[in-house]
């Protein structure tokens, strides 16, 4: 019976740290390069960034 109750109590201790660290809030991967792609003129469509005129006169 103890040793039921404790793996029980193992797999919710398991199941809860596991919830834990989805929730932890960090962005995307791709979040970074979407923001840097908009920052250097470009625009961001289906997980690829494409620059928008004929060049950038450097």
């Amino acid at each position: 019976m103890a040793a039921t109750a404790r793996a029980i109590l193992g797999g919710l201790l398991v199941v809860a740290a596991l919830a834990g660290c989805g929730a932890s809030g960090a962005p995307a991967p791709g979040v970074g390069a979407e923001r840097e792609c908009g920052r250097d003129g470009g625009i961001w469509r289906d997980g690829v960034c494409s620059m928008t005129g004929a060049g950038g006169g450097y």
